[in-house]
Formats: C-alpha cells, structure tokens, sequence
C-alpha cells in the first residue's frame, strides 16, 4: 500500500494501480471511522461506507492472490 501512494503523490497512476488499486479508498475508510464523531448524525451511513469498502478490499486481495 506504501509503494502505491508514493507512485500517486508522484503523479504516476499507472503504477499506482499495478500496486493497489484499493489504497486510496481505504486511507479514505480509515479516516472516515477515526473522525466519525465528526458526522454524528451520518454515523450509520458512514459505517455503511465503510463496511462497503472493506468487502470490496477483501474481494479485491482475494482476487489479486489467486
């Protein structure tokens, strides 16, 4: 995940993709739940996001693997 944000703050989505496609999308999960004192009245909807996204994650490793 590391290499894959350093080749996007590089400007190199290309290789960004190659690495990990889900790394942004997590960084934005992982935020989203550490502030979500922030959204108190979308609390549920951002659980929902969140949810969402790390199946979305898993599928994606699942595949990548096999």
């Amino acid at each position: 995940m590391t290499t894959a944000m350093i080749a996007l703050f590089h400007g190199d989505i290309e290789t960004y993709l190659l690495n990990n496609a889900m790394s942004v999308p997590t960084l934005i999960a992982i935020l989203l739940e550490l502030h979500s004192k922030i959204f108190y009245k979308n609390r549920l909807i951002i659980h929902v996001i969140c949810t969402v996204i790390l199946i979305i994650n898993i599928i994606y490793y699942m595949k990548r693997t096999y």
